[in-house]
């Protein structure tokens, strides 16, 4: 196993991502993206950048009180996304 060591910064490489992100779901009717986590896989040589967000579905909650009545909140969802070092490119989304 050898060891590499990063040539994008984690900024640079967030940066990338958000701006594959945005290319992929452009048509997408999503809100609050938020960045959930960034690492660099040295055994691979790519990072790994998870973006998480509300897709619109919802689930309900229960409440303490019947008084408030059926409440709900948003499912969120989130994206894996591997970019290659070197270029910044996508390697995949999970």
């Amino acid at each position: 196993m050898s060891v590499t060591s990063a040539s994008m910064t984690a900024k640079e490489a967030i940066k990338a991502a958000f701006r594959h992100f945005d290319e992929l779901f452009a048509d997408s009717n999503i809100d609050h993206i938020l960045l959930e986590g960034v690492d660099f896989l040295d055994d691979e040589g790519v990072w790994k950048v998870t973006i998480g967000f509300d897709a619109g579905r919802r689930r309900s909650v229960s409440t303490p009180t019947p008084l408030f009545g059926a409440q709900t909140e948003p499912l969120r969802e989130t994206r894996d996304l591997y970019l290659y070092d070197n270029t910044g490119d996508l390697k995949r989304m999970d």
